[in-house]
């Protein structure tokens, strides 16, 4: 399932980013330079491990600015698909509610902070009790944050006469389902990495298609669709099948460098994201809207 599903929509963003030269040099930090900094800061760190073994902090450093930037990303990715579901129905929020929607957002990214640190990291017990106060007070306004975002949804239907589509809800309504399932049990991060990237997955699919539309017939259409996938996948065989089982099978550390690695994709996935998912950019939204111009 890593193979088929997680490791598919990290490589569909840099399928996205690399598609061109033009579209790559649009947004040179998250093509060029953010990668080039997390490589060799990556790999340095690890090399201060050979003579000093006990020198960790970096890489774990490296592993928690990952783990915590994945809280921006998943809640990034809701906004960025209900922003889109609503754009494709016709509904449109207004200030106030974005602002809201998006305060509760933003909420649930603290929630998921404070919930990756503590994996992390086990505070002292003069600081303990203030962590379990912000946990719970988190926790709190993490059910105050469901609420509250589905009345806001409830009320844009009621007051503009719009009709709010459950694949606009959905997405808001699921984090708020994994992180449940985070709180109760912290090893269904898997399942939720997984759900993450079906969420994902259909929406640079949907650009490699429309791209593709543009000059081919349908039949050749469906075979660059199948084609673009078949990449992925064997892709993702690869990197995330082959290089962690070829880590795991070598020398004393090798796990580490597949964690730094892994770091490093993470993050340059998550930075990719958000840098080319606005549908507010003229360009994003007509390669992932082109197909509904011709209905």
């Amino acid at each position: 399932m890593t193979v088929l599903l997680n490791g598919t929509h990290f490589l569909a963003s840099y399928r996205l980013l690399y598609s061109s030269r033009a579209f790559a040099l649009t947004y040179p930090w998250a093509s060029i330079y953010v990668p080039v900094i997390l490589i060799i800061y990556g790999f340095s760190a690890l090399i201060l491990t050979i003579p000093y073994p006990s020198l960790t902090l970096p890489v774990e450093l490296l592993l928690a600015t990952a783990s915590l930037y994945l809280a921006l990303h998943y809640t990034g990715q809701v906004w960025g698909m209900m922003a889109s579901f609503a754009f494709l129905d016709g509904v449109r929020f207004q200030p106030n509610e974005k602002r809201i929607l998006r305060l509760c957002l933003r909420v649930m990214a603290m929630w998921h902070a404070v919930w990756a640190l503590r994996l992390l990291w086990k505070p002292s017990l003069g600081l303990a009790r203030y962590v379990d106060l912000l946990t719970y007070t988190l926790n709190i306004l993490g059910l105050l944050s469901l609420v509250i975002g589905m009345l806001c949804l409830a009320s844009v239907g009621r007051t503009q006469g719009q009709r709010v589509t459950a694949r606009i809800v959905v997405p808001y309504l699921a984090l708020h389902v994994w992180y449940a399932f985070l709180y109760a049990f912290p090893q269904s991060i898997f399942w939720v990495q997984i759900f993450h990237a079906l969420q994902y997955l259909p929406f640079p699919f949907r650009v490699e298609l429309n791209r593709a539309s543009e000059n081919l017939q349908s039949a050749h259409t469906l075979a660059s669709g199948l084609a673009y996938c078949g990449t992925l996948v064997g892709l993702s065989a690869i990197i995330f099948g082959y290089l962690p089982w070829s880590a795991e099978a070598t020398s004393v550390g090798a796990q580490s460098t597949w964690s730094v690695i892994a770091a490093i994709i993470n993050i340059h996935h998550y930075f990719i994201d958000g840098c080319i998912w606005h549908i507010s950019n003229p360009v994003v939204r007509q390669e992932l809207f082109a197909h509904t111009q011709h209905r």
